[in-house]
């Protein structure tokens, strides 16, 4: 069966989405959050805030690691800083300068309402991380420091030297493990997720195989949030699937490669070279080309 990826991005104007949506969510009594309980996949940055922010709120939380350990998680990579819209600097930022930025640095590929949504609460992401005691860089003042970062053109990068990702993860890491001692999360570390439950298009629980003991469980929740970065993408397709994908991309880019395409004209060394015939005719001519220019400017063949 085919995989749709629905993000459910809510209606309304782009700047009110998810604020309209968070507005009109039905809430739950604090009596009433021990009766539910939620799985979290993946410990890392989104994950270990996910199951400590949860269990804070007195939901039930299972949380599921790859690793044997949180502090194995991808996230310690993330060394260069991390993005928010605060304008310390008066220099003009704002939340839609860093959506846009956002949008642009992810080749526009990014669903635009939940690039928006983090621009928005990027400012509050940061109080939070220094609740939690993130050592941020400071300046003389004592002021949190920031820095222009990805060619942007704002300072609004905030950064622990160069172990952000690691400092976050750690803070991260810090609040799970006071939930975990609350025993208001249970951590299943070196379990990997092999499908997700679904019934009457909700999910309802995870398959997961123990790493240690190959033992297969089926966890039942009222929620699953799946945190586990780009590692799901690829393991949750099927393999049937991706390999006759795979296939009929190979024929379709074989197709492609001997199809008559328009002749091209390009200017080189004071000549005019045209190349013609299909795709793979014209890259043959090319090669040709450059391996008598290097052949001539060398004095050997390529």
């Amino acid at each position: 069966m085919p995989i749709s990826l629905d993000p459910r991005i809510p209606d309304g104007a782009l700047a009110d989405k998810w604020a309209n949506q968070q507005a009109n969510f039905k809430l739950v009594s604090p009596n009433n959050k021990a009766k539910y309980k939620v799985i979290v996949i993946g410990s890392g940055l989104a994950g270990a805030s996910a199951a400590a922010t949860l269990a804070e709120q007195g939901y039930q939380v299972d949380c599921f690691s790859f690793n044997d350990s949180p502090r194995r998680a991808h996230s310690v990579a993330a060394q260069g800083g991390i993005n928010a819209a605060k304008n310390y600097r008066n220099d003009g930022d704002s939340t839609y300068r860093l959506f846009y930025d956002t949008i642009k640095g992810g080749d526009f590929r990014s669903r635009e309402a939940n690039v928006y949504r983090l621009a928005e609460v990027s400012g509050q992401i940061i109080d939070h991380c220094v609740a939690q005691g993130i050592p941020f860089a400071r300046d003389y003042a004592g002021y949190l420091d920031s820095r222009s970062f990805g060619g942007v053109q704002v300072s609004r990068t905030f950064y622990a030297r160069g172990q952000t990702g690691q400092q976050l993860l750690l803070g991260a890491y810090g609040a799970l493990n006071r939930q975990i001692h609350l025993d208001k999360v249970r951590m299943f570390t070196r379990s990997e997720m092999l499908d997700v439950v679904v019934e009457d298009g909700v999910a309802q629980g995870i398959i997961v195989r123990n790493l240690v003991s190959g033992e297969v469980s089926r966890f039942n929740a009222h929620a699953v949030i799946i945190a586990s970065g780009g590692w799901l993408i690829k393991d949750a397709f099927d393999k049937g699937d991706e390999r006759q994908l795979h296939i009929e991309s190979l024929a379709e880019l074989g197709n492609s490669l001997e199809m008559e395409i328009a002749p091209r004209t390009i200017e080189l060394e004071e000549r005019t070279i045209t190349l013609s015939g299909s795709v793979e005719d014209q890259y043959d001519q090319w090669r040709d080309i450059l391996a008598d220019i290097y052949a001539n400017e060398v004095g050997e063949a390529a």
